[in-house]
């Protein structure tokens, strides 16, 4: 086999779960999702710096964005296992831009009020402990399962990807 047909072979297995039209939608909609969620972060994050010049608010800040993740996740996981997943991604995915409508709003205030930022960074990282483990416990149930593997290895490409994008364009690159 000469190496192009190797590379076309390669190619077609790495997208295969996309031949799902579920899981293709998800996956578009799971990469728009993510990194809007990575620029909300970044964005909160430069906004409290420009405002406090100061380390420690930005600390505050990161506490806020994560800590619900760390307290949350495994309880949210439990719920997300027994709740309808479609549905909840609904719900998690609807608040998550009420809070970015909300940061919105709060930035374009001639100055903004560090408590309430604060309040903002928490309800995304609680919607965040919430929406992740139902994203990933739904990627099972979108595609066959002899392309689960394929399509958790897409979803965390997603996640990286989305993640790396967001940095780099909070840095110019």
């Amino acid at each position: 086999m000469s190496f192009s047909g190797r590379a076309g072979s390669n190619l077609r297995t790495t997208f295969l779960s996309l031949r799902s039209r579920n899981f293709r939608l998800f996956f578009i909609g799971h990469l728009i999702s993510n990194t809007g969620n990575w620029l909300t972060n970044v964005a909160l994050t430069l906004l409290v710096l420009s405002l406090t010049d100061n380390g420690l608010a930005v600390g505050i800040l990161a506490a806020c964005q994560y800590g619900p993740v760390l307290f949350l996740s495994t309880w949210a996981g439990a719920i997300a296992d027994r709740s309808d997943k479609r549905r909840f991604l609904f719900v998690t995915q609807a608040l998550s831009m009420l809070q970015s409508f909300g940061l919105a709003f709060l930035a374009f205030l001639p100055n903004p009020p560090l408590p309430a930022l604060y309040l903002l960074a928490i309800l995304g990282g609680i919607l965040l402990s919430f929406d992740n483990p139902v994203r990933r416990s739904f990627v099972p149930e979108m595609v066959r399962e002899e392309d689960i593997a394929n399509a958790v290895v897409l979803t965390s490409l997603v996640v990286n990807t989305s993640r790396i994008s967001s940095r780099s364009d909070s840095l110019g690159c």
